[in-house]
């Protein structure tokens, strides 16, 4: 079953376990992370964050990754700083009321 793989190299075949020991060495030197942080922890990590910054629910992510709490979910939860600046000028209005009159070149005050 080679679609059971996750890691692949350019000819379609399956990574020897020792291969992808020697390649996540050296990324994780380069990234400058502990030799303890393991690629199955890292991959587990960046799947679920992935997924969760992309709108799939923490619920359905503690299920997919057979969480019996959710607090352990939450871990994955990373605040993305430019759509946190998207969510929160959303809720501005001031911002809002600014930008427009920027368009129409209005004064604040006379809005």
């Amino acid at each position: 079953m080679p679609e059971a793989y996750i890691f692949v190299g350019e000819t379609g075949r399956h990574y020897s376990e020792s291969r992808l020991q020697r390649m996540w060495s050296v990324v994780r030197e380069k990234a400058g992370l502990d030799r303890s942080v393991r690629l199955y922890e890292a991959a587990r990590h960046s799947f679920a964050s992935q997924i969760i910054n992309s709108g799939v629910s923490v619920y359905s992510v503690s299920h997919l990754l057979g969480h019996s709490n959710i607090k352990t979910t939450e871990k994955y939860l990373h605040s993305d700083l430019e759509k946190l600046k998207i969510d929160i000028s959303n809720l501005s209005l001031e911002e809002k009321v600014t930008k427009l009159a920027k368009e129409k070149n209005v004064d604040n005050s006379q809005i």
